[in-house]
C-alpha cells in the first residue's frame, strides 16, 4: 500500500470543512492527512493560503505554519534520523536539479526556461491529457482549488524518473483526488440549473469516452 490511499479521505474532508467553517473537524482532518506523508503538507500549505484569501485569516495562516514546520521537521530531522540517506523523492527524481526540494525551486526560479521546456515536453503533456481528460478539464474552471495540487503536479513534471507520470500509479492519486473536488466546485459556482446538469454531463461524457479508449473498458 501507499500512504496516500489513506490520505485522500482526509484530505478531502478537510476541504470540506473548511468551506462549512466546521473548524474542529477541519483540524483533525487535517493532521491525520498530513500525518500520513510528508507530501500532504503540500496542498495544506497552499490550502493554508486560499483561507487567508478567503477570509479566514487566523486559521489559514495557522495551517500555513504547521504545514511549513511538520514538513521541514519530517524531512530535515525524522528522516534523516531514521534513514541516514536522506529522503528518497530529494536523491531519486531531481537528478542534478538540487539535493533538497528548496534548491530544486531555487534552481527553477533562475531557470525558468528549462521548467517552461519541461512542462509543454510530450511526456508531460500526455500526463495532462489523462489526467485531465476525463473529467473535460473542467478543473481548470476552478483554478484556486487547482493551486492545492500544484505542488504535487511540479514534481511530477520535473521528475527525471519517467514512471512517476504514469496517472495509474499513487504518484498522481493526491492531485486527482483535488482535481475532483475542483470539478464538483466548478459546478457548484454556476448559478444556472441548465448549466451545472450541461457540465456535469459533459464529465460524465468524457468519463465514459476516456474509459472505452485509455481505460480498462472494454
Amino acid at each position: 500500500f501507499h500512504p496516500e490511499v489513506f490520505a485522500i479521505g482526509p484530505l478531502v474532508f478537510a476541504y470540506w470543512a473548511a468551506r462549512t467553517q466546521h473548524w474542529k473537524w477541519f483540524w483533525v482532518m487535517a493532521v491525520l492527512a498530513m500525518s500520513t506523508k510528508e507530501d500532504l503538507t503540500l496542498p495544506f500549505m497552499v490550502l493554508g493560503i486560499l483561507l487567508i484569501v478567503w477570509g479566514h485569516r487566523k486559521v489559514g495562516a495557522s495551517l500555513l505554519g504547521v504545514a511549513l514546520a511538520w514538513y521541514v521537521v519530517v524531512t530535515k530531522v525524522v528522516i534523516g534520523w531514521r534513514n541516514p540517506q536522506g529522503a528518497f523523492y530529494e536523491r531519486v527524481f531531481f537528478g542534478d536539479y538540487g539535493d533538497s526540494v528548496f534548491g530544486v525551486m531555487f534552481h527553477f526560479v533562475i531557470h525558468p526556461g528549462e521548467l517552461w521546456n519541461m512542462a509543454r515536453s510530450g511526456e508531460q503533456i500526455s500526463w495532462y491529457l489523462r489526467v485531465l481528460g476525463p473529467l473535460a478539464f473542467v478543473p481548470l474552471l476552478a483554478p484556486d482549488i487547482m493551486a492545492m495540487a500544484i505542488p504535487m503536479i511540479g514534481v511530477i513534471v520535473i521528475s527525471v524518473q519517467n514512471f512517476v507520470r504514469n496517472p495509474t500509479l499513487h504518484y498522481s492519486a493526491v492531485p486527482l483526488a483535488i482535481m475532483m473536488v475542483a470539478t464538483v466546485e466548478t459546478v457548484a459556482r454556476l448559478r444556472s440549473p441548465n448549466h451545472q446538469r450541461a457540465i456535469v454531463g459533459l464529465v460524465l461524457g468524457a468519463c465514459v469516452t476516456s474509459s472505452v479508449f485509455i481505460g480498462i473498458s472494454p
